[in-house]
């Protein structure tokens, strides 16, 4: 994605600034700045910072660890589908193992998860169409005499956009690869090879 790409240097002395870009065009250029409070991540159509220092940055990483540096994570419909397939199963479980309510409550999530369709797209239609229902798993209130899950288990975990995440493993490849070949850290400073 970023393979044609060279490496300029612009140094004031406390801030250092290096643009990737294709050359001889005006699109995709990525900037990628290390200041004394991190390193700073510009790019269309998004840019991000991190707290981490240069040194660190131009070390080899796993994208999950890149991604939370630079991205937030949001909701995501696969992370939601899965999480209420597990609570579904969980719930089974429990039902299996003497408690009714367990099993009921299984049922009931299934019975949503195939009656509304959008539940998934947004947090706004997940607490739509199950907020009240967790409530009640959670506080043992309503039709279920003790709780069920806790609160922690009512909503989805937050994902990295794997295109950003991708997007993201790339930039840093390639920089780090353009970086290691032509510079080298002087006491936390770049210095041509």
């Amino acid at each position: 994605m970023f393979a044609g790409h060279v490496l300029a240097v612009v140094d004031d002395g406390s801030v250092v600034s290096f643009e990737m870009k294709q050359p001889g065009s005006k699109y995709n250029d990525i900037i990628i700045t290390s200041t004394p409070r991190g390193v700073i991540l510009q790019y269309a159509p998004s840019g991000a910072m991190s707290s981490m220092e240069l040194s660190d940055f131009v070390s080899e990483m796993e994208p999950n660890y890149l991604a939370t540096k630079f991205l937030q994570p949001k909701w995501s419909p696969e992370a939601a589908r899965s999480h209420l397939d597990s609570l579904i199963q969980d719930l089974t479980q429990l039902g299996r193992d003497g408690i009714d309510e367990g099993y009921e409550m299984a049922e009931e999530l299934r019975t949503r998860k195939h009656a509304f369709s959008g539940i998934f797209d947004s947090p706004a239609e997940w607490q739509k169409h199950l907020g009240d229902l967790l409530g009640d798993m959670i506080h043992g209130a309503g039709q279920f005499s003790d709780p069920l899950i806790d609160e922690s288990e009512a909503y989805p975990p937050l994902a990295y956009d794997q295109e950003e995440v991708g997007k993201l493993t790339a930039i840093h490849d390639r920089f780090r690869k353009l970086f290691l070949k032509t510079m080298r850290l002087e006491q936390g400073r770049p210095v041509p090879r």
